[in-house]
Parts: structure tokens; sequence; C-alpha cells
């Protein structure tokens, strides 16, 4: 029913507006609101509300309204393809089932993949090995490696504070320079543990999200 109305409104005048974009992210987002409403009447989760305009936003593409093809990614009713820093490839033959083009507050946009991909489980290990957490130092294993804090909250808070000191008086650009350190303060880094040496705890899942950049 609601997938029909989005026709209707693409060809009325007050919101011709959506006939500027694939019907794909409008179908997704009605699909979205399905379920949120279905989980909150089952009792899952809270009342959906209205997303806030200068908040996250984000639109989700299926196969069929994007093409993949030689590293190129390009969505439909988009001239040419996006222009992406890659945060890691995709497999080989990769065959992407959606793309979720999302913005975040400080205005960067970020490209989620979603493939499907056949993982080799890792070899089980005989010996096990404890870690230990704490502030001074990031990680301590159990035989004796230490892995140091990159403390990047402390130099982003610092870069922070600086900056708004700077930008104390109405310059225009501030609030969006202060957005932006704020939030790579939020985001921090894992810190650099090798994993594979590890013991797994679980089978492997076949789901690859790859997460990336745009510039």
């Amino acid at each position: 029913m609601l997938d029909a109305q989005i026709t209707v409104l693409r060809h009325q005048e007050p919101t011709a507006f959506l006939s500027e974009v694939s019907c794909g992210p409008l179908q997704q987002s009605v699909r979205h609101l399905i379920r949120a409403y279905t989980n909150f009447f089952e009792g899952r989760t809270a009342l959906p509300t209205f997303k806030k305009r200068h908040g996250p936003q984000s639109a989700t593409d299926t196969h069929t309204a994007f093409s993949y093809q030689d590293g190129a990614l390009r969505l439909a009713k988009v001239d040419a393809p996006l222009q992406i820093r890659w945060s890691r490839p995709l497999p080989d033959g990769a065959d992407p089932s959606s793309v979720t083009v999302s913005r975040d507050q400080t205005g960067r946009y970020f490209v989620v993949v979603l493939v499907e991909e056949d993982l080799d489980p890792l070899p089980k290990k005989e010996t096990h090995i404890g870690l230990d957490l704490g502030l001074t130092t990031m990680v301590v294993t159990s035989d004796g490696q230490t892995f140091a804090n990159p403390r990047y909250a402390a130099r982003d808070n610092l870069s922070l504070s600086s900056n708004r000191r700077i930008y104390s008086i109405n310059t225009r650009g501030k609030d969006l320079l202060i957005r932006r350190i704020a939030s790579r303060a939020i985001q921090m880094p894992p810190p650099m543990i090798p994993i594979r040496s590890m013991s797994p705890v679980g089978p492997p899942s076949n789901n690859l999200a790859v997460r990336t950049k745009a510039t």
C-alpha cells in the first residue's frame, strides 16, 4: 500500500522532488518504517520518531538501484561513479546485495557495501591466551606481550579545546570543525591486536560489510 503511494507522490507537484532520486531508496525507507512499527507493536523497541534534519542520514539501495564493476560504484540517477576511498577491497568476484550511503552530523559521507563471502575457519589452537585491559597499557597478554594505549581521545580532546579557544568568536565554519574533531574523539579506532594468533570463539560469518569513506 505504501509502495504504491510513492508513485503517486512522485507525480504530485508538492512532492515532485521525490522523482529526482531512484525509487529504490524510497522503497527501502518504507520497508524500514514498516519494520520499525512492527518491532514497536511487538514490544521490542520504542515508538519510531522522525529524523532530525541536521542529524545522521542514510539511504539504502538494493542491487537493482546500483552497479558495481571494476571497483567503480554507480548509483541510479547519478551520472558519475562515486569517488570512494576504500577502507578495504571487496573480495574477488563479489556481488554486492545492497549499498547504504550515510552522512554523519559533520557532513562526512560513508558507504557500506554488503556482500556474501565464503570464509575459511581459523585453525584451532591448543593453547589459550588471556587479555588484561587497562588504561596506562591498553592490553597485556598472559604470555607477556604489551600493547600501549594510543590515547586518541586525549589527543583529540586537546585539539578540541585548542580550536574552541581559537574559534571562540563567531567565525564561519567553526561549528563544523568542532563537530568533526568531537566525532573523531568519540570514534576511536580499536587497538591493533593480532587476533589471528588467538583461538576463535565461534564460526565465522559469511556476511561481510565493508565501510568506506566517500570523498
